[in-house]
């Protein structure tokens, strides 16, 4: 379920703030499971303020499951969610 949630929230992200005209969604197995969410659209300043809670519930939902959340964006460079989840 956090691993659903946390794919719905990026998209809905994605939908209401980056402009993206392409999303890569990447699930891989192996000792973890690796999310990895991927948009081509105008990016943000990691340190800026936000009004809203969505990248800190998916933060917190990776956490949950023993996992961490790393975002990778620079301004019009896209973003790239890589979320890692052990598998016990």
């Amino acid at each position: 379920v956090a691993i659903y949630r946390i794919i719905q929230e990026s998209l809905t992200n994605i939908c209401k703030h980056s402009s993206a005209t392409e999303v890569k969604i990447q699930i891989q197995i192996e000792t973890n499971l690796m999310l990895i969410i991927q948009d081509n659209g105008k990016g943000f300043k990691i340190n800026q303020n936000t009004t809203g809670f969505g990248l800190q519930s998916m933060c917190d939902r990776a956490l949950a499951v023993g996992g961490n959340l790393n975002i990778e964006t620079t301004p019009n460079g896209g973003c790239k969610i890589i979320v890692t989840v052990p598998l016990n």
